[in-house]
């Protein structure tokens, strides 16, 4: 059973994290060009980066959803590994790269040099870590790969937990949650998870289990009024995106879970339930989106940047050729004074956005997935079927 509404979340969370990044890049280039101007997308959208805390609870409650019909035992746990790093690094792989090949023709070098140098970071550590999301000093090539870093470190413990009963999986999840919770107040993590002992108990994670319990109580027909639990979600998400205005270094780690995990969770759970009880009809655009948002997230950045790139170099070029278009150049050099710059580079990198993680989802990840899954199939016949959802309990709430 496919969820229409948990791909939409996808789809508003992937925005988010979209209009956070417009923001940041406008509000850079307003300043580099001396300009007073507000950036025009700001306000709540400069915490747009709660989309990621949506991404993390959303996995956890697939993660649960998934894997309703397992049996304990070494060879499920494994097929479920298979399949999560099958979703995660082939694509990864693919964006990661080209993010090394952009970064080389416009500065020279694929890596920044300085930036390693500062933290004492080889290039061949940097390369390697980054590929294989292993948690060090500095962000990943293409730098949004640190929040893969969380999700493959929860995959990998959710797969220890696939060894044991499903009935004792409330128990474990607890435990971690209270583990990671003390490790957390204890210092021992940080603002980001710089190795493997900060990302264990980076709060985090925290959110990853909030939706595993979300699963949970779904999936057991533990569904209480969705539609006002939806409702309360939404008022509460716009609430801390309006309010919450401290985007400090402990904002990253403690601030962001405490301000933005329990209208994620409440998001989930009452979409989610809403939609198993067919009362509700999510757009079809955002759940296309929500179907291409792991294209989306890993390639918007370029996309954003080649944006801000390109458009002041056609403007150059208009110039050159003699042509008097200054609404037009204006338009093209984000800095410029009026909102016109604005405006063009956020349609054209959400157009530009959208088209490009159409084409690597329809081109790229869809034909991978498919080539993979016949891979797992072949490895892990036997297990194959218990990585499936369990039917949906009725509703006993």
């Amino acid at each position: 059973m496919k969820l229409h509404s948990i791909q939409a979340l996808r789809g508003v969370a992937v925005l988010l994290v979209f209009l956070f990044h417009v923001s940041a890049m406008e509000s850079a280039a307003l300043a580099a060009a001396g300009s007073p101007e507000t950036p025009l997308v700001a306000g709540l959208w400069t915490n747009g980066y709660v989309g990621v805390d949506l991404f993390f609870v959303i996995s956890g409650f697939i993660m649960v959803f998934v894997t309703g019909l397992v049996s304990p035992s070494a060879k499920t746990s494994a097929a479920f590994m298979f399949a999560r790093i099958a979703r995660i690094y082939p694509l990864w792989w693919i964006f990661a790269v080209l993010a090394m090949l952009a970064f080389w023709f416009s500065t020279g070098a694929p890596l920044n040099e300085e930036r390693l140098a500062l933290h004492g970071v080889s290039e061949g550590q940097h390369i390697l870590s980054s590929l294989f999301l292993i948690p060090h000093p500095v962000y990943p090539v293409l730098s949004v790969g640190w929040t893969l870093i969380h999700e493959i470190y929860f995959y990998f413990v959710f797969a220890a937990f696939l060894l044991v009963p499903r009935r004792y999986l409330p128990g474990l999840l607890a435990v971690w949650a209270v583990i990671v919770a003390i490790g957390a107040y204890a210092g021992l993590s940080g603002p980001v998870a710089t190795d493997v002992l900060s990302l264990i108990f980076h709060p985090m994670t925290l959110e990853f289990i909030l939706g595993a319990f979300t699963g949970l109580l779904v999936v057991n027909g533990r569904r209480w009024k969705p539609g006002l639990i939806a409702l309360i979600g939404t008022i509460w998400m716009i609430a801390a995106l309006t309010l919450q205005g401290d985007n400090d270094a402990a904002m990253l780690g403690w601030g962001r879970v405490m301000w933005f995990a329990m209208p994620c969770a409440l998001l989930v759970y009452g979409f989610a339930s809403l939609d198993i009880a067919g009362r509700v009809k999510m757009p079809s655009a955002l759940v296309d989106l929500g179907d291409w948002s792991y294209a989306f997230y890993l390639s918007h950045m370029l996309t954003l940047k080649s944006v801000e790139a390109l458009s002041p170099m056609a403007a150059d070029a208009l110039e050159t050729s003699g042509i008097d278009a200054p609404v037009i150049t204006g338009m093209l050099r984000i800095g410029s004074p009026g909102l016109a710059d604005n405006l063009f580079f956020l349609v054209s990198g959400l157009m530009l956005a959208i088209i490009v993680s159409w084409l690597a989802y329809r081109f790229i990840e869809k034909p991978l997935l498919r080539q993979l899954g016949k891979a797992r199939t072949a490895l892990f016949a036997s297990s194959n079927e218990q990585l499936r959802p369990s039917p949906i309990r009725a509703a006993i709430w």
